[in-house]
């Protein structure tokens, strides 16, 4: 038997993500990850591998690093022993971070002829100063 908390999982790129799946059962199962149908998911690099063993229960917990967008798509968790195979499916996405919002700002402008007042401008505007030197 297995249960996934989130099948459905969303991450920003460059962050890392876990996902976590639970298998019950006996006789002891093999357990494994996997992606894009036969592609085995090994300990060290890209990713971690944890498998937290009690009696009867596999809990699967995969980390992916620095999430690419070639890291996006369907992961698989595997629980076989020798009365058969289950298998369990997440989900993972990305999630677009939105872009902060520039707020514009109020600015007191000084003329040549002694008046002042103000003006708003867009923050994200470089000041510069032109006068004679």
């Amino acid at each position: 038997m297995i249960w996934i908390p989130n099948q459905l999982v969303g991450a920003n790129l460059g962050s890392n993500v876990t996902l976590e799946c639970n298998t019950e059962g006996y006789p002891e199962s093999i357990n494994y990850w996997s992606r894009h149908e036969s592609e085995m998911i090994s300990h060290g690099g890209k990713y971690d591998v944890i498998f937290k063993v009690t009696t009867y229960k596999v809990n699967m917990i995969l980390t992916i690093r620095h999430v690419v967008h070639n890291d996006y798509g369907t992961y698989r968790c595997f629980a076989r022993n020798s009365l058969g195979t289950t298998e369990g499916t997440i989900r993972l996405y990305e999630i677009h971070v939105p872009q902060p919002i520039k707020e514009p700002s109020t600015a007191k402008i000084h003329s040549l002829d002694g008046t002042s007042g103000s003006e708003s401008i867009q923050s994200d505007l470089v000041n510069s100063w032109c006068g004679n030197t």
